[in-house]
């Protein structure tokens, strides 16, 4: 193996097979092949594939898969697949699609982000970034549902707590703009996997899960935070702030032995779907919040994201903060908010924030029992209701506006 290189021994995944999962030509679907080489020629053009130790993907086995997935469902995605040999295309929903090459993809998908998270939990690498599809969150043990056939991340922590003792705790942060429905159902019921989701949980907002009052059970009870965005708009101010206030102290109390990232990016400025304005500065401020508040093991794996462009620009912004930099592009971000005409809007912006602290501190009154450091939290909002710490980041990423963002399908 080669010498590991970079600021830091961070692990990159990804393998061309996985472009080979396309839906009907003549239909225009969000989950398409450009989503993944358009990053990957973005990352390789900018040197940060060169700066990462490449991780080669494998497919996940039948027993790897099965530690999450039941027989039949694993059975059904390869049926599936041959079904559509010769051309064709199958479907387990009316948006879920599957070609003859699907089943191997997703496999691909699944164990190369078992490969990369294994390295990163043995300490051979520091941490990663898995460039893979299809996305993986939504599928359920027994279903496929909502571009998601295997899922990704719930196959890699399961396959991880099987086989490495050392391993006894991970915590899951799913920033994608929907609920991770699969994965919370994968670990609802116990104390090993702490699911964190941020979401925006609206009437007829895919997929209509994730309240606040689902907060685990059984021995998995207080082990499953939701916080549930109940407006559209949120960027990067009421993201940090949720952070500051919720994230970072609870996995602080945790003190997870490992954290894989649900790494979606339509919650990102420009998103067809998600309806959200956080910038590439923002992702990179999240991923190095998460790393500086555990002890660095962070692995993030693409979910969501539907603007190609903009999931080539927030994967580059969250790798060059597994990579060790400080800084992200912010000049390349004004320049494109600029482009827009786009201007920051005072009275607008402290509207959302005033929604978001309501939706962190009706998350932290649920779960202050269970995590009392959440009750200190509230506390330090209430004697500086200021917020300095996330003012002053909401002025370091240039944040522009809080109209509507004018959603981009290239």
């Amino acid at each position: 193996m080669e010498a590991k290189v970079g600021d830091k021994a961070t692990g990159i995944v990804y393998d061309e097979y996985m472009i080979k999962h396309a839906p009907d030509p003549s239909d225009w679907h969000p989950e398409k092949p450009k989503r993944l080489w358009a990053s990957w020629d973005r990352l390789r053009d900018k040197g940060i594939v060169d700066r990462c130790q490449r991780v080669v993907a494998r497919e996940a086995g039948e027993e790897e898969l099965m530690c999450v997935h039941t027989k039949e469902h694993v059975d059904r995605v390869h049926e599936k697949a041959e079904d559509a040999k010769g051309g064709g295309m199958a479907y387990f929903d009316a948006d879920t699609y599957a070609n003859e090459y699907s089943e191997r993809a997703a496999r691909l998908a699944a164990g190369g982000l078992v490969e990369l998270t294994t390295k990163v939990a043995t300490g051979e690498l520091d941490n990663g970034f898995a460039l893979i599809r299809p996305p993986g969150h939504h599928a359920e043990p027994g279903q496929s549902q909502g571009f998601c056939l295997f899922n990704n991340v719930a196959v890699a922590v399961q396959t991880i707590l099987d086989t490495q003792p050392h391993i006894k705790k991970i915590m899951i942060v799913d920033w994608d703009v929907h609920h991770g429905n699969g994965t919370e159902k994968t670990f609802y019921e116990t104390d090993k996997v702490l699911f964190l989701s941020l979401h925006r949980f609206e009437p007829d907002f895919y997929p209509n899960s994730g309240p606040l009052e689902s907060v685990g059970a059984g021995e998995g009870k207080g082990y499953n935070i939701n916080v549930p965005w109940n407006f559209f708009g949120a960027g990067n101010a009421e993201y940090l702030y949720a952070f500051e206030q919720l994230v970072v102290p609870v996995a602080k109390a945790y003190q997870p032995d490992l954290v894989l990232v649900s790494c979606g990016f339509d919650a990102a400025w420009g998103d067809p779907l998600g309806g959200m304005t956080i910038t590439a500065s923002g992702y990179q401020q999240m991923t190095r919040m998460l790393l500086a508040a555990t002890n660095g093991k962070v692995v993030l794996a693409l979910e969501g994201g539907y603007n190609v462009r903009i999931i080539a620009t927030c994967a580059e912004a969250c790798i060059r903060a597994l990579l060790g930099e400080q800084e992200f592009n912010v000049e390349e971000e004004q320049r494109d908010l600029d482009k827009r005409k786009l201007q920051y809007d005072a009275a607008a912006a402290q509207e959302l924030m005033n929604k978001a602290k309501k939706v962190v501190n009706a998350v932290k009154e649920v779960h202050a029992d269970h995590w009392p450091v959440l009750r200190s939290t509230a506390a330090a909002q209430v004697a500086d209701d200021d917020e300095p710490t996330v003012e002053a980041a909401l002025a370091k990423l240039s944040l522009a506006t809080r109209e509507t963002p004018e959603a981009e399908v290239n």
